[in-house]
């Protein structure tokens, strides 16, 4: 079976590629990873005698991203052209379901109210974090299940801590 679907990249340009079919996501995953240095903001008021207020603006720009894991037993089934529509349709697939295209640039503005109340200091920290989607995305080929896993990273949110100092 292999050598039969090794060549099946050119053949699949002459015919188009309605022979592949989604069949499953599997192993979905979403969690978050800090994007640059957290930003911190100290500010003591131990003197003062009513609330102190400030306001910070942070920002953050990511670039939506798509990569593909080159599993070892796709590559041996599948030619690189045809591993590469897929590649292409899974990631047409993501813009579709997030809503952003691969390659965007995404920022994040936020205006932050920070306050110390009367003889206090606190340091705030504000930490960017890249949001992320992994799973296994698997597709018939002819009769053949073949699994990709993928690595979508697509949006950025920040988290606010208070730490007293």
């Amino acid at each position: 079976m292999c050598a039969a679907i090794l060549g099946y990249g050119a053949a699949m340009k002459k015919r188009g590629a309605n022979e592949l079919t989604f069949v499953r996501e599997d192993n979905l995953k979403e969690f978050y990873e800090i994007v640059g240095t957290p930003e911190e903001y100290p500010i003591n008021n131990n003197h003062g005698s009513e609330i102190f207020r400030s306001e910070c603006e942070s920002s953050k720009t990511i670039t939506v991203e798509f990569s593909v894991e080159k599993l070892s037993e796709v590559n041996a089934k599948l030619s690189p052209a045809f591993l590469e529509s897929i590649s292409g349709k899974l990631s047409a697939k993501m813009k579709t379901e997030v809503r952003k295209k691969i390659g965007e640039s995404v920022t994040r503005k936020q205006t932050i109210k920070l306050a110390v109340k009367a003889e206090d200091a606190v340091k705030y920290t504000i930490t960017w974090k890249r949001r992320i989607r992994t799973a296994s995305q698997f597709f018939k080929v002819r009769q053949e299940e073949v699994r990709l896993d993928y690595r979508l990273e697509y949006d950025v949110v920040y988290e606010i801590a208070t730490e007293k100092i």
